[in-house]
C-alpha cells in the first residue's frame, strides 16, 4: 500500500511541475509573444498489427501577439496544413514513421512561401515504466524558398490514467535547426494534455504548449491551444 501511494505522487508531482511552467514562463516574458489556436482532425487507418497510416489536416490562427506585453496584433490565420504518416511497428514497444507535411502560408499571407516536410520518426513506449514514459526523436528536412532547415528533435514525455476514459499527459522537446543561410537555432517545447477515449474508435484531445523559440539569440514566445479529433478505421 505505501509503494502504491508514493507512484501516485511522484505522478501528481510532475505534471503540477508543467503547469507551473506553462503558465508562469509566458506571463514573465518581456519579449515578443503570441496566443495561438491549432485544431486538427485526422484519421488513422490500421493495415495489420505491424502497418497504420494517417491522414490529417491543420489550421493555425493567431488570436493574439504582444511585445514587452503590449498588444501588437489580434486574430491573423497563418497557415492551413496538411499531413501524412505510415508508421511501422517494431515491437510492442517501438515503431518507425515517415511523415509528410504540406503548409500553405500564401493563402493568408503573399509574402510568406509555402513549405513542404519529410520527417523520419522513432518511437519508444517502454512498458515497466509506472510514469507510463515513452520518447520521440524526429530528424526533419524543412524545404522554404530556395534553401531547406534541418532539424533534429527531441521529445520525452509521461502519461497518467486519470479513468478508463480520460488521461493526462506531459511532456517536454528540444529542437535545433541548421541550415546554410540562417544561424543555428535551439527550441524547447512544454506540453501539456487531456484525452478523452470515450466513444469507440475516436480519441479528443484538448492540450497546452508553451514555446521558447531561438532563446539564445532572440527569444519568441508562443502559447499553444490544441484541439484535436482522432478517428480510428
Amino acid at each position: 500500500m505505501i509503494q502504491k501511494a508514493k507512484k501516485s505522487y511522484s505522478s501528481s508531482t510532475y505534471l503540477l511541475l508543467f503547469t507551473f511552467l506553462l503558465f508562469y514562463l509566458p506571463l514573465h516574458s518581456q519579449d515578443t509573444h503570441a496566443l495561438l489556436l491549432e485544431p486538427v482532425v485526422r484519421v488513422v487507418i490500421n493495415d495489420t498489427d505491424s502497418w497504420s497510416y494517417s491522414f490529417g489536416v491543420a489550421h493555425r490562427g493567431i488570436l493574439l501577439e504582444t511585445y514587452d506585453k503590449k498588444r501588437i496584433n489580434g486574430y491573423n490565420t497563418e497557415h492551413l496544413e496538411f499531413n501524412h504518416y505510415t508508421r511501422y511497428r517494431i515491437s510492442g514497444s517501438s515503431a518507425v514513421a515517415l511523415r509528410f507535411r504540406y503548409r500553405i502560408n500564401t493563402w493568408f499571407n503573399e509574402s510568406r512561401t509555402n513549405e513542404q516536410r519529410i520527417i523520419q520518426e522513432y518511437l519508444l513506449v517502454p512498458g515497466s515504466s509506472f510514469l507510463n514514459l515513452w520518447h520521440r526523436a524526429r530528424f526533419e528536412q524543412r524545404f522554404v524558398d530556395d534553401f531547406t532547415i534541418f532539424r533534429g528533435r527531441y521529445r520525452i514525455g509521461i502519461t497518467q490514467a486519470l479513468s478508463q476514459e480520460f488521461s493526462i499527459g506531459a511532456s517536454t522537446e528540444a529542437l535545433y535547426s541548421l541550415s546554410s543561410k540562417l544561424k543555428p537555432q535551439p527550441e524547447q517545447r512544454f506540453m501539456l494534455s487531456l484525452e478523452n477515449t470515450s466513444i469507440d474508435d475516436l480519441d479528443l484531445n484538448v492540450g497546452l504548449e508553451y514555446r521558447l523559440d531561438n532563446y539564445i539569440r532572440d527569444p519568441v514566445r508562443h502559447t499553444f491551444i490544441y484541439t484535436s479529433a482522432t478517428i480510428y478505421l
